[in-house]
């Protein structure tokens, strides 16, 4: 990302912008929905830790919908407002996490919020992580407003390189508007990823002015842990291979990962030759935590 930026500055007239900012300070908006797991939201505080320790002056607004956002340490001048959290249930389907209001009540308070923080904040930058017109189209207001209205904001667009299928995500994109979005609404495109892997500009049908705007970041990566403490206990290193059963942030496929590999390692306990360590999640639910632990207990 802080490459990206250094590659703006290099390359287009914004240069100029970016050189006057490291004097008063930049701020930066991010975008992230987060109405699933905990991709984006780490995606976001890796990306701010690294711009926090290459621009001392840097200030990072995270504007997310991840209902523990408060359990994360954020790094030094990078704070966030809290959307209200809904549950993804479906191919672009949602439904509020926590409140009793309606997903149309739920919905348009997200969207005014966004709009009032990138109004109040005025960033420099507007980084909106992963979709396009945010959540349902909550972004659009926002968008429309930044289209509309006098301001210094350079608006960035950050995907990873696999979205989905291609058929899939040219389908919605073209049912939804996104290249429009695209074209008139962001200045960068940045692809975390690397293009001779994965190379989502002739996937997903980006016509000339779309890929004359991307540009590809590499991926978005962590320093290697140096504890290999589970839940205090050390994780020994034997002979045996160790099998890592995960399903992210714990939204859904419960059952269908956690509850069928034990199933497995039970009904086949004889030939098992390897160990397991099953990481759950903090949003799978309470009662399934408790039944696979104990499950788990005497494997």
């Amino acid at each position: 990302m802080a490459i990206g930026i250094a590659k703006i500055g290099g390359i287009t007239e914004e240069s100029k912008k970016f050189h006057g900012y490291m004097d008063g300070g930049i701020r930066l908006l991010m975008y992230s929905h987060d109405t699933f797991g905990l991709g984006h939201l780490q995606r976001c505080l890796k990306i701010s830790r690294v711009l926090t320790a290459r621009f001392p002056q840097i200030s990072i607004l995270i504007v997310t919908g991840s209902p523990i956002s408060h359990k994360y340490e954020f790094p030094p001048r990078v704070d966030y407002v809290k959307l209200p959290s809904v549950r993804k249930v479906g191919p672009e389907k949602y439904e509020p996490r926590t409140l009793t209001a309606s997903f149309e009540t739920v919905l348009s308070l997200r969207s005014e919020l966004v709009l009032k923080s990138v109004q109040s904040f005025q960033p420099h930058i507007f980084l909106v992580d992963h979709s396009p017109v945010g959540m349902r189209g909550e972004l659009l207001p926002t968008l429309n407003w930044l289209d509309t209205h006098e301001h210094s904001t350079v608006t960035i667009l950050g995907l990873r390189d696999i979205i989905d299928s291609p058929e899939s995500v040219i389908k919605l994109w073209e049912e939804k508007g996104i290249y429009n979005v695209l074209a008139k609404s962001y200045d960068h495109i940045f692809i975390y990823g690397t293009q001779s892997v994965y190379d989502p500009l002739e996937r997903y049908g980006f016509n000339d002015n779309l890929k004359h705007k991307t540009r590809f970041c590499n991926y978005v990566g962590a320093e290697p842990s140096k504890s290999q403490n589970l839940n205090g206990n050390k994780i020994k290193s034997n002979s045996r291979p160790l099998v890592v059963v995960t399903i992210g942030g714990g939204d859904g496929a419960g059952e269908t990962v956690i509850g069928n590999f034990i199933n497995a390692i039970r009904m086949h306990q004889d030939e098992v030759d390897f160990d397991s360590v099953i990481v759950a999640g903090p949003f799978l639910p309470k009662e399934l935590y408790l039944k696979y632990k104990k499950a788990a207990r005497d494997l």
